[in-house]
């Protein structure tokens, strides 16, 4: 069982937010916060390996890059003064 490298997380991390940025003018915006998830969870098996420990691992990385988007947008509403 090879583990993920720390590049491989930070990518696939990376990749599920652009992407989802990309797709957003495209996508429903209820279906907006399923694409960095199923993102995520292809990269991890594409880039780190067929198993269920990278499917997984994906998964988690997709959902972290879809916290990060949501906790960008919290931030960037709130008001400073």
């Amino acid at each position: 069982m090879n583990s993920p490298q720390l590049l491989d997380i930070g990518l696939v991390i990376a990749l599920s937010g652009v992407i989802t940025q990309v797709l957003k003018g495209l996508i429903p915006v209820r279906f907006i916060a399923l694409i960095p998830v199923v993102i995520g969870t292809s990269l991890g098996l594409l880039l780190m390996g067929p198993s269920v420990e990278n499917g997984i691992m994906g998964l988690i990385l997709g959902l972290s890059a879809c916290g990060l988007y949501d906790q960008k947008r919290a931030f960037s509403s709130k008001k400073i003064g």
